[in-house]
């Protein structure tokens, strides 16, 4: 079964040894993995680099066309509308939001402007949720239904799914727009991100959703909106081998395993 995955965060060698393009492209290979979304760092991850983020992803996976990547918005640069300008020109599909790390509110002036623009260029905009700490009033997933109500041919992916704190915030906010798209014939589309739920080991145990709630969160989403995401490099090979495994023993359709694993992926991208 052919496998499109995606978030894959790749550093620098002097950021993150493991969470070089190298290695990336190792894991990818050992786990079976053909296709794979790679994500710019943030840019306070960059700032002894001097570098620019995007620019420097694209660099960097300009010469695999296997790796299609994701830029990142520096909010405190300001002239957002520009970045994402920047984004979409340098070939990227879409961008990495992650609200808490970058200090925005999702119902802020500069979001929006980031939305208004992504949505007119077809760019993604991959969110992470779930609770990391900053005010929830800032980034709980309940607020991304009125940024869909705002822009209803945006596309979104909610990684983490909101982890089991959160978990039913994005189940109800998905509900909700399912309803808008069969009553307005909107575009948006709002995708579940399975990365990183499926086991309760270490840190990552926030954001662990037993077995019967994914099963719920994979009925209620529905077979064409649910991605599956390696969380490179925070999560080693043999937990991605895992996590591979745990879709493939889904008691869902093969159909519907191939969605998961691949053909989802490459609906939302175009490709």
């Amino acid at each position: 079964m052919r496998i499109f995955a995606n978030q894959a965060h790749i550093f620098p060698e002097s950021i993150w040894l493991n969470g070089n393009l190298c290695n990336l492209l190792y894991i990818m290979k050992i786990c079976g993995i053909d296709k794979s979304i790679v994500l710019a760092p943030f840019s306070s991850q960059m700032q002894d680099m001097k570098q620019d983020p995007n620019e420097w992803l694209a660099n960097e996976i300009s010469k695999y066309p296997q790796l299609i990547g994701f830029g990142t918005i520096d909010f405190a640069k300001g002239d957002v509308v520009k970045q994402v300008e920047t984004i979409h020109s340098l070939g990227f599909r879409g961008i990495k939001l992650h609200p808490e790390f970058q200090r925005f509110h999702v119902l802020g002036n500069s979001f929006l402007k980031v939305c208004e623009v992504a949505e007119e260029l077809e760019l993604i905009l991959d969110f992470n949720t779930g609770v990391h700490g900053n005010m929830l009033s800032m980034y709980s997933p309940i607020l991304f239904d009125e940024v869909v109500c705002k822009y209803p041919r945006t596309k979104i992916i909610l990684e983490y799914v909101g982890g089991h704190s959160l978990l039913d915030q994005v189940l109800a906010m998905i509900r909700n727009n399912n309803y808008r798209v069969a009553e307005n014939n909107s575009t948006g589309m709002i995708f579940t991100g399975l990365t990183s739920v499926f086991d309760d080991i270490g840190e990552e145990s926030i954001w662990f959703l037993v077995k019967e709630k994914i099963e719920e969160l994979v009925k209620l989403t529905g077979e064409d909106y649910v991605v599956f995401g390696l969380g490179f490099p925070y999560r080693t090979a043999e937990e991605i081998k895992k996590d591979i495994e745990y879709v493939m023993n889904l008691p869902v359709s093969e159909e519907f395993k191939r969605k998961i694993l691949c053909d989802n992926l490459e609906r939302l991208i175009n490709l």
